[in-house]
């Protein structure tokens, strides 16, 4: 058998109930380091009869165990160009998924078909550092410790001293290629990119993988999945049917469904670029009365075109979740804090700055949410006596002169979204509270300190999500809770909608 034929293969279990030839998409699958075609066991049964399941064999393990570990996208990309037909979509899970990427990429450069998702689980942008690269010069012991840590297939090696020896060298060989990978700037990808991350994945959580958003131009879609890194064994239902539900989805013109219920631990977060959405910007027939007054009242075309923006972003945001509104005012509350009287509980908060809006939804959970866009400021100064007190002035002067903007900025984010979640507003001095960081879902989390007569503050808190350009803040009252981020697809056709 030919290389490229021993590539892509569906699993001889005999379990496939959809042909490639005859289903209506191939899913194409990706494995993490030392995985196989059997970390998808079972996921054919998990899908539709026209979604096909095709795991990617990679050399060293398996029915290829007598080849040297190598992984190359170029020769996957052959063997995807000879044996599958469009429509396809990719998975790839942890290293699979740095590689999926690659092997869009090299169909990409080839003007080759290219997928209809990118799927991506655990794993960080490939920009970004890969946590995995750092286990490459470990022991054997020192390696199988950290496995052990982030769950998976690892207590099988522990388990028997056969397996060890036969997977751990090709783990290894897979954690060099993610430790020697160097990522190419290139532009970002014409393919959806939608991303799964684990709750209690400590490496790569959710906040890492929100930077998947600037390799694509087609839009961006995370969820939160209970679970760690591996998620993929512990969550194979829950992550096999939003899968399938998207893949789905994707084949119908269908661009206003209803989006799935919000679970009450789960807080939806969108950040958008108006620049790139300028379709949102001339939707005058989606505003309220009172809004559409407010638009015209701007002497800038930039400043009215993303007011607009805004406004329409949140209602198309607000109807995805049930909320039908048409052309009415959005009700507000005390200090202009919105206030909907929806059966299902939905609550939003929106911000903007610049060019950039940020949207936060949940369900029966009050939020605040704050973006600052990240430009050189004329007085650095002044916005810091005026946004910090001086103990924060002191904290942000002791870090590099780099660092500094970002940090004032999340100073600040922290409490504007705090203030606008308990609808405080204006009427608050900022300087009269301070953050104390501590572990959170996302890595550090800020909690309120308050002065006297502020008590209510404390119950709040506060993450960030940090972008190229944006820096983020989004304020509940929960200790825990879990991602749904999303970035919208550039739109340039006047009234389309998202």
């Amino acid at each position: 058998m030919s290389e490229r034929a021993a590539v892509i293969r569906s699993p001889s279990s005999g379990s496939m109930t959809a042909e490639p030839q005859r289903a209506a998409c191939t899913l194409v699958c990706f494995p993490y380091a030392g995985g196989g075609a059997a970390a998808f066991k079972g996921w054919q049964e998990l899908m539709a009869d026209s979604i096909a399941v095709l795991p990617v064999r990679l050399p060293g393990r398996e029915s290829r165990i007598n080849e040297p570990p190598h992984i190359d996208a170029a020769v996957i990309a052959d063997a995807l160009l000879e044996n599958v037909r469009p429509p396809f979509a990719f998975y790839g899970h942890s290293m699979g998924a740095r590689l999926a990427f690659e092997v869009v990429r090299e169909l990409a450069s080839r003007r080759a078909p290219l997928p209809e998702r990118l799927y991506v689980g655990a794993a960080g942008a490939p920009h970004r550092p890969e946590p995995l690269g750092r286990l490459a010069e470990l022991t054997d012991q020192h390696l199988l410790d950290e496995l052990l840590r982030l769950g998976g297939f690892a207590e099988q090696l522990v388990a028997s001293v056969d397996l060890r020896d036969l997977l751990l060298p090709i783990i290894r060989s897979d954690i060099r290629w993610v430790e020697r990978y160097e990522f190419r700037p290139d532009g970002p990808l014409d393919v959806p990119i939608v991303a799964f991350a684990g709750a209690a994945d400590a490496d790569v959580g959710a906040s890492e993988m929100v930077h998947w958003a600037q390799h694509t131009t087609a839009g961006f879609r995370l969820e939160t999945l209970p679970g760690g890194h591996f998620f993929l064994d512990s969550q194979r239902g829950g992550l096999a049917s939003l899968i399938r539900a998207d893949l789905t989805a994707a084949g119908t013109a269908d661009t206003t469904a209803r989006e799935r219920t919000l679970a009450p631990d789960e807080v939806m977060v969108q950040l958008a670029d108006l620049d790139r959405l300028p379709g949102a910007g001339q939707a005058w027939g989606e505003l309220s009365p009172r809004d559409a007054l407010r638009a015209a009242r701007f002497k800038a075309d930039d400043d009215r075109r993303r007011y607009i923006g805004q406004s329409v972003l949140v209602r198309r945001l607000l109807r995805r979740h049930g909320v039908e509104l048409g052309v009415g005012e959005i009700p507000t509350g005390v200090n202009g804090k919105p206030e909907i009287d929806d059966a299902g509980g939905i609550r939003f908060n929106a911000s903007r700055a610049g060019r950039f809006v940020l949207i936060g939804v949940t369900s029966h959970i009050e939020i605040g949410v704050d973006v600052e866009q990240v430009v050189p400021m004329s007085d650095f100064g002044a916005f810091c006596d005026g946004a910090l007190d001086p103990a924060e002035i002191r904290e942000v002067l002791t870090l590099p002169e780099d660092d500094r903007l970002v940090a004032a900025l999340k100073i600040w984010t922290a409490k504007e979204s705090t203030l606008k979640a308990t609808g405080d507003g204006l009427s608050v001095e900022p300087a009269r509270f301070r953050f104390e960081r501590g572990p959170g879902p996302f890595g550090e989390q800020w909690s309120p300190r308050t002065q006297p007569g502020l008590e209510r503050l404390n119950q709040w808190r506060v993450t960030h999500l940090l972008l190229d350009d944006a820096v983020a803040a989004v304020a509940v009252p929960l200790d825990r809770w879990r991602l749904r981020f999303e970035v919208p697809k550039a739109d340039a056709a006047p009234g389309r909608r998202l």
